[in-house]
């Protein structure tokens, strides 16, 4: 296996890259004339695909995640009163923990690991609220 390939397979690059194309495609769908996250998103997605390509991820933290960028969204299109922000919150920590399972990662220390399952929901979190600002600004 090449260098490259095995330092993007470890678990967490691998999450890092997916959370990364994950927000960058959110606000490219979101926010108007947004090329470059966009193109961002796009490569980052593509190198998780190819990190996950050796070491399969799970499946239930996949759906988790995309079920919290979508939970985020609604958080911002409709009057929720953050029910539907806590839940994507919610339900991104847990899809973030789920994807860190990994016999790997189990040698990584605790708090690395909710530092990086927080820390991805975060960034997933802070940039749909950019992405419907940006939105709702005028031109």
């Amino acid at each position: 296996m090449p260098f490259a390939v095995a330092a993007l397979s470890q678990p967490a690059s691998a999450y890092c890259l997916l959370v990364i194309g994950v927000a960058g495609l959110a606000y490219a769908g979101v926010a108007r004339a947004a090329f470059v996250p966009g193109f961002a998103g796009v490569a980052a997605s593509l190198l998780a695909v190819l990190a996950y390509w050796y070491e399969p991820p799970s499946v239930v933290g996949l759906v988790a995640l995309v079920l919290a960028a979508a939970l985020m969204n609604v958080e911002f299109l409709l009057p929720t009163f953050g029910c539907a922000g806590a839940s994507g919150i919610v339900a991104g920590v847990w899809g973030s923990w789920r994807l860190l399972e990994h016999p790997t990662m189990l040698l990584t220390p605790l708090p690395w690991r909710i530092a990086l399952a927080g820390g991805g929901t975060a960034l997933l979190f802070a940039a749909i609220g950019s992405a419907w600002r940006r939105r709702t600004l005028p031109p």
